[in-house]
């Protein structure tokens, strides 16, 4: 129900460490070099005023800006220390021309005019080894600085003076920090022999949050490199940890731990990040270069006391060369983006299968009314689903579909063209090969085409695919996505929802090359979800 799912191709842009991508994990990547060359980045921030302005930290102590999501980069570091690490950036919430940096043995540095010029912004803790930097989403002159051996620093006058805050902070090596966005006073600070700790009154006492009740407990004997509270925890607190060694512990109510770590094959975890406009999707930056995605978040303790119920991490682009993820971030509006920083590995892009409009010349149905699309948009979106059967196609080559079993992924892609320009609304990814379960995904069927079969629908909400060549009529394809790991908000995503827009072109579109459409004019059924309703469409292609 919140999120739009697209697979997606990683892109390296060659900076040094800024992943730019679409919230669609799936198949092979391509790179492509487009940007500063800088070989390793410690930190990112988005404007939140405009996202596509993107800032990059680098271990060599540069800052550099990209104003088009990550296509390209200039290099505003003026005032910086040469060679004192970037470790942290955080941007005013109320000002995003201001910007705190912090840095390896520098402390904290300030720009006002968006990168343009830098000063220190470090009286009371020159010299100091910044790790991590928080902000007050209230009172945004209020921040705090996690240090390497110094534990937490504090300013009230947006970096004019800072103090120390460690009463209780029992390990003085801080990794990470978080600020809960509705109870500021609230901090917590991940720690690398400590465990998580928190404070209640902005810094004043701090407490360690690793033991909960009966056994949940967060491990302290490995570095807890990431926090994250959920923003839309009004009373309780909802938190999740990266630890170096033990994967992700999530705290439905802190501080009672458990283990999120099913489908998660690299448990040295150094990033997190929540989507901002869906805190039910959780992303984990790991060593060795992979990305991965975990839905239904909240839900992993519903109908069962084991909070890895039904959950399953899931990789999300494979090419990133082995290099260890500092940082991830997601756009705030458009939930197609997620935003990532590697150590040695240049600026990547990672970019959808799905074309951003649709391809020209794909096989059409041979007869009108033949391939039929319908999608249930439901309250629950486990419940979510989206089928699409192009029967009677037209004349189809054994050989058009390629070889799904080794190299060609298989796109499912919804276009909105009620509009001037066509909207990639859904993109669902299966890429070739890979293994579901104890089987192979792909199999050959029969003599006339492959079946694609994945029971916990990893790639993108995929539960099957069967292609199937012929001649005219004969031929077919069908494709079916269900929840968790899909959902309809790609197609429904107005509040109130709406009916969706038509005409709707449907394309299942092979890395080979080929495809095959569908146009919807007319709709059988067009209902969206209201109250515990669920939304329903249906529709016969022209």
């Amino acid at each position: 129900m919140h999120r739009r799912i697209c697979g997606l191709q990683w892109l390296a842009l060659g900076c040094g460490a800024v992943l730019f991508s679409t919230l669609r994990p799936a198949g092979a990547g391509v790179w492509v070099t487009n940007g500063p060359q800088d070989t390793s980045i410690y930190a990112l921030a988005l404007d939140p005023d405009d996202p596509d302005v993107v800032y990059a930290g680098s271990a060599s102590g540069r800052v550099f800006t990209s104003t088009d999501g990550g296509g390209s980069w200039t290099l505003t570091s003026n005032g910086l220390p040469v060679g004192s690490s970037v470790r942290a950036l955080v941007i005013d919430p109320v000002n995003a021309n201001t910007i705190y940096a912090g840095l390896a043995g520098s402390g904290v540095y300030k720009t006002t005019n968006a990168g343009l010029n830098w000063g220190p912004a470090n009286s009371g803790m020159l010299g100091v080894n910044v790790r991590a930097l928080a902000i007050n989403p209230i009172t945004s002159t209020t921040l705090y600085a996690g240090t390497a051996t110094q534990g937490v620093y504090k300013t009230t006058n947006g970096g004019g003076s800072w103090s120390p805050v460690n009463n209780g902070l029992t390990s003085l090596n801080v990794n990470a920090l978080a600020v809960h966005a509705t109870m500021p006073n609230r901090v917590y600070a991940a720690t690398s022999a400590g465990g998580v700790f928190k404070t209640a009154n902005g810094g004043t006492g701090w407490a360690p949050i690793n033991q909960g009740n009966l056994d949940t407990t967060l491990p302290t004997d490995v570095p807890a490199n990431a926090i994250v509270v959920d923003a839309n925890s009004l009373t309780e607190e909802t938190g999740y940890a990266g630890t170096g060694g033990q994967g992700v512990h999530k705290a439905f109510l802190i501080p009672n731990w458990d283990p999120l770590n099913l489908g998660l094959t690299n448990l040295d975890v150094r990033a997190l990040a929540l989507d901002p406009a869906d805190a039910n999707t959780l992303y984990a930056g790991t060593s060795a270069g992979t990305v991965f995605r975990l839905f239904a978040v909240k839900e992993g303790t519903d109908d069962s006391d084991d909070p890895n119920k039904n959950l399953n991490w899931s990789a999300i682009g494979n090419n990133l060369d082995g290099f260890d993820v500092t940082a991830l971030a997601v756009h705030p509006t458009d939930r197609q983006r997620v935003y990532a920083a590697t150590v040695g590995g240049g600026v990547y892009a990672l970019t959808p299968l799905c074309s951003a409009t649709p391809l020209a010349g794909c096989l059409q149905p041979a007869q009108a009314n033949k391939a039929v699309l319908t999608v249930k948009d439901s309250i629950n979106n486990k419940q979510d689903s989206l089928t699409w059967k192009w029967l009677k196609g037209a004349s189809t080559l054994l050989s058009d579909f390629g070889d799904p079993l080794t190299t060609d992924a298989y796109s499912l892609c919804v276009y909105d063209e009620s509009g001037s320009e066509p909207v990639l609304l859904v993109s669902a990814t299966a890429p070739p090969g890979g293994t579901c379960g104890t089987q192979p995904c792909w199999k050959v069927k029969g003599t006339t085409g492959f079946q694609y079969k994945n029971a916990k629908r990893t790639a993108d909400g995929i539960d099957a695919i069967t292609l199937k060549a012929g001649a005219s009529t004969k031929a077919q394809s069908t494709v079916v996505l269900k929840g968790l790991t899909f959902d309809t908000s790609g197609l429904f995503p107005t509040t109130p929802k709406q009916p969706l827009s038509l005409p709707l072109r449907v394309q299942l579109q092979a890395e080979n090359g080929h495809c095959w459409e569908a146009i919807y004019s007319i709709a059988t059924k067009n209902v969206a979800a209201t109250g515990t309703k669920a939304g329903q469409f249906s529709a016969k292609a022209d």
